[in-house]
């Protein structure tokens, strides 16, 4: 992608593309690119353990307090510690989404975990601007479901406290179908 996002590598059906090596991935495709090679006797097989829990920075118990406004199908809103100058830079496009994680499809309760997921990911490596693609809600039953509960999971997300404003994205970054999220500048350690 260009811009300089960073977007998973997945196939059409939302699975993750092997290595690009063309030897089919998994086992038999790793041992026929490596024809002669035999495991030791007497190892067992080395399994990845679970991944390591991503911590964005210290949790707060509170929840963030946001400024939420409506504009038709717009919602935009910035902490209160933030300028209106600030959130309107980001309703206009003009903050670099620098990541985006897709949430379209996915249960409430998995999205909510992806968006977590998603945003400590992005504080961690110094993300400034998250796009979150969530659906507009045009082939559900129920609507814009993931759509009308994010204000409220940013709200209340792990990572609140670093969460400046979020806003309805413009058109050419999905408009109603997703979410811009400005997250606080990471710190650069002192030395």
């Amino acid at each position: 992608m260009s811009g300089g996002r960073r977007r998973d590598a997945r196939d059409g059906n939302g699975n993750e593309r092997g290595g690009g090596n063309g030897n089919g991935g998994g086992e038999a495709g790793f041992a026929g690119a490596l024809p002669g090679v035999r495991p030791l006797a007497g190892r067992d097989k080395l399994r990845p353990g679970p991944e390591p829990p991503v911590a964005a920075r210290p949790v707060t118990a509170r929840a963030r307090r946001f400024v939420i406004e409506r504009e038709g199908d717009d919602v935009f809103a910035r902490a209160e510690d933030v300028s209106r100058r600030q959130l309107a830079e980001l309703r206009a496009g003009r903050v670099a989404v620098e990541r985006e994680t897709d949430l379209h499809g996915l249960s409430p309760a998995d999205a909510k975990r992806a968006l977590h997921r998603a945003l400590a990911g992005a504080l961690r490596d110094g993300v400034r601007c998250l796009l979150v693609i969530h659906g507009a809600g045009h082939h559900s039953v129920s609507g814009p479901v993931l759509k009308r509960a994010l204000p409220e999971w940013l709200e209340h997300a792990p990572a609140a406290g670093d969460i400046l404003a979020f806003a309805t994205a413009p058109a050419r970054h999905g408009g109603p179908g997703a979410s811009l999220v400005l997250l606080r500048r990471a710190r650069r350690p002192e030395r």
